[in-house]
């Protein structure tokens, strides 16, 4: 078992936690969520610097997944994560 690390709680936060804190418009929606609020005490990091980070890790899968569909429209291949079994499956 690897040792925790910041990073890697910032790259879990983006891609698992609710985010919505991140860029909440009102005081309240600004509050982090029970898992960043662990982030902020186990790595003793302001909610701020949480909150920037975990926005930044954003930023960097929204390109990552711009990019990747770029690559299947110029390609033309498939994006295997969005077929479902369902529409191949023919009625009896």
């Amino acid at each position: 078992m690897s040792r925790p690390s910041y990073k890697r709680a910032i790259q879990w936060l983006a891609n698992n936690d609710d985010t919505s804190w991140v860029d909440g418009e009102t005081e309240v929606d600004r509050y982090p969520s029970v898992t960043a609020a662990l982030v902020v005490d186990l790595f003793d990091k302001t909610e701020e610097q949480v909150r920037n980070d975990v926005r930044r890790e954003l930023r960097l899968l929204d390109a990552k997944d711009a990019q990747q569909s770029k690559i299947l429209a110029e390609t033309g291949l498939v994006d295997i994560s969005e077929l479902r079994l369902v529409d191949y499956v023919e009625d009896p």
